[in-house]
Formats: C-alpha cells, structure tokens, sequence
C-alpha cells in the first residue's frame, strides 16, 4: 500500500499525464482554420484560372465572373459559420490573405482583363 508521500506523487504524476493529453489534444488547427485555408487555395487558385481564361478567351468571362460572385458569396457564409471557432488573429490573417487576392483581381479586371 502507497504511503502518504507516494500517493502525492502518483496523483502528481497522473495530473500531469492528463494535463498534457489535454494539451495535445487542444493543439493543432481547428476545422474552422483548415477549412478557411483550404477555401483561400481554392480562390487563390479559381481567380488565377480566371485571369489566364479570360486573357485568351473573352466569351467566358461571364461564366468566370459567376463563378468568382459564387466564391465571394461562399467566404461571406464561411466568416460567419466559422468565425466564432478561430482566433481574432487567425481571421485577421485570413481576411487579409482574402483581400489581397480580391485586391488582384480588382486590378486585373480594371487594367482591362
């Protein structure tokens, strides 16, 4: 049978056992972030295909602007289904990742797409 100071140690040493699976389990990224960042590749990506298909092809333009009102609609939707799971910081981050790559496109389509 444990004595006094042994017992303190194992309720010590299964404290810290469990504070540290608490903490594993708490890192990493949350859906929310993952799922902001993969949208943010994908729009990233769909304005780049946008501006290499509208370059060669003006006819599509209207389909490819469709498709970027869809995908801004869609950030919109995710902000606000997402927002409360990640950090101020992490959005801020992504906002302003979002607002370049709108920035970009903004200039393309000025500068006579």
């Amino acid at each position: 049978m444990p004595t006094n100071p042994q017992m303190k140690s194992i309720v010590c040493a299964i404290a810290i056992l469990m504070l540290f699976s608490v903490a594993l389990t708490g890192c990493g990224e949350s859906q929310g972030v993952k799922t902001l960042s993969a949208y943010l590749v994908d729009f990233s990506q769909t304005i780049e295909d946008y501006k290499s298909s509208v370059s060669s092809d003006k006819s599509k333009q209207a389909e490819w602007d469709g498709k970027i009102d869809a995908m801004k609609a869609k950030w919109v939707d995710m902000r606000n289904e997402f927002g409360a799971e990640i950090t101020p910081q992490q959005m801020e981050k992504m906002v302003q990742q979002y607002e370049t790559m709108m920035a970009s496109f903004t200039e393309f389509k000025q500068n006579g797409s």
